[in-house]
């Protein structure tokens, strides 16, 4: 049995006077009537409508678990019903309705809890991430800027500083919808606000933390969407390079490995120099003694002692 009820809002309007506009839940539909009535009785005309942006289906059947979730649309839920039900009777249903019922935030929490820490980085830099996103979604940043500038103020600071590793994130009111509605664009999105702050190659190690909440919560934890957002993201394009300080002994390690580098270059060059001269050494003396076979009477003609020197009898240096 499947059954789709409208939840969108209630709202009150009257022509031309936007003051008098208001929205109420689908469960006030009471005080919504009753907002209208006192708008009448004010010699108003008012227009009592109900939106049609959110749909719940409920589909229950037998040896199947229920469905329940929303749509934005009465042709999107219309059409969702006759899709499980189609998938029902062939054998080919897969449920959707888990990724419909979480949000990117509820994964992102039970990714730190349970996923994050097995990660070989995470204490160095994913765990940073995480929690960042989480306190710019509840506004920890602006308020702890605001914290530090009202310290500030008590002190008689003029210009107040606040220094922070990670610049928090703009954009990132998507992580709130459901799994199951995270579009290509929302995450694009992100990353253009980010690029505003920080370097291209930061925005890119945000997405592969991004990548592996998506591939944990599709792949283990089996919240079913019909197709991941990620496969269409663009990542920046940058110069993979990084610049530090060298620590403790490194510059002496580099000196000491470019020497040895270089020793073993002139070692090969020199043997190739050698060879080579050895190649042309034994050429010249096979065409001479050649030429005194041929020719036994340009034995008088000249004095050169004929010898052949092997390859690997001549030393190096």
């Amino acid at each position: 049995m499947a059954t789709i009820e409208n939840r969108s809002r209630y709202t009150v309007s009257v022509k031309n006077r936007y003051d008098l506009h208001r929205e109420l839940p689908f469960t006030q539909l009471a005080q919504a009537k009753q907002y209208a009535i006192e708008l009448g009785k004010q010699n108003y005309k008012p227009y009592l409508t109900q939106k049609e942006n959110a749909f719940l289906i409920k589909i229950t059947q037998a040896g199947y678990k229920p469905v329940r979730y929303t749509c934005q649309s009465l042709q999107a839920a219309e059409d969702a019903i006759a899709r499980i039900e189609a998938e029902r009777r062939t054998g080919l249903f897969i449920d959707y309705t888990k990724a419909h019922q979480v949000t990117f935030e509820g994964l992102l929490r039970r990714y730190i809890k349970e996923e994050g820490p097995k990660n070989k980085g995470w204490e160095k830099s994913e765990k940073y991430k995480c929690l960042g996103w989480l306190e710019g979604l509840n506004g920890g940043a602006e308020k702890r800027v605001a914290q530090i500038k009202a310290k500030a103020t008590n002190v008689g600071a003029k210009n107040p500083k606040h220094h922070s590793m990670r610049q928090p994130a703009g954009t990132i009111l998507w992580m709130r919808k459901p799994f199951a509605n995270i579009q290509t664009t929302d995450i694009e999105d992100y990353m253009k606000d980010r690029r505003q702050d920080v370097k291209p190659s930061t925005v890119d190690r945000e997405l592969d933390v991004i990548r592996a909440i998506f591939t944990v919560a599709t792949k283990v934890w089996k919240y079913r969407i019909g197709e991941n957002p990620m496969d269409g993201v663009r990542r920046p394009k940058y110069w993979n390079e990084r610049d530090r300080r060298l620590r403790g002994d490194e510059e002496q390690r580099l000196i000491a490995s470019a020497i040895e580098e270089d020793r073993l270059r002139s070692i090969e060059l020199r043997v190739e120099e050698l060879m080579t001269s050895n190649r042309k050494v034994a050429v010249g003396f096979t065409q001479v003694a050649g030429a005194r076979t041929a020719r036994p009477h340009l034995h008088m003609l000249t004095a050169v002692e004929v010898f052949h020197v092997g390859l690997g009898e001549c030393p190096l240096f």
